[in-house]
């Protein structure tokens, strides 16, 4: 008797914590789609043009 007990209450406990998992997932999904989405800003940067050169490679 006291094993069947000690089961229902072990099971018991794990349905608690996965419905409390569960609850909170779905408040932390609906926190981050409150959240507005971030701006894109435009950023000019400056570009080279790679050029073929000799360079002599010394040691320093």
């Amino acid at each position: 008797m006291k094993k069947i007990v000690k089961i229902i209450i072990a099971l018991l406990i794990v349905a608690l914590v996965i419905v409390a998992a569960v609850k909170t997932v779905k408040a932390k999904k609906a926190a981050q789609a409150k959240i507005p989405v971030a701006k894109i800003y435009p950023i000019v940067a400056k570009s080279y043009t790679p050029k073929l050169s000799h360079v002599r490679l010394t040691l320093p």
